[in-house]
């Protein structure tokens, strides 16, 4: 489900899976050129994201192993690297 859109036409939301052993929901980053990557907060059992600003801040929340609920606020990195020579 699609829940947040910025002026540069990247897209957040989260999918379900069901639980099977793991997360039951995943969130999701998809980019103006259809490029899609798979945001899970580490440890979480579910992660949802709404949000996302035009910087690129994505803000959501997810609910740990003990299924208490945290929001965050978080810019994940792109696979930026710099070139060294």
């Amino acid at each position: 489900m699609a829940t947040g859109i910025n002026d540069g036409n990247v897209i957040v939301g989260y999918y379900d899976t069901g639980y099977r052993g793991g997360q039951t929901s995943h969130a999701f980053i998809r980019d103006s050129s259809g490029t899609f990557e798979t945001l899970d907060y580490p440890g979480a059992i579910s992660t949802s994201a709404f949000a996302i600003g035009n910087t690129g801040e994505i803000a959501g929340y997810f609910d740990d192993a003990e299924g208490l609920s945290h929001g965050f606020l978080a810019k994940p990195f792109r696979g930026v690297r710099e070139e060294r020579r």
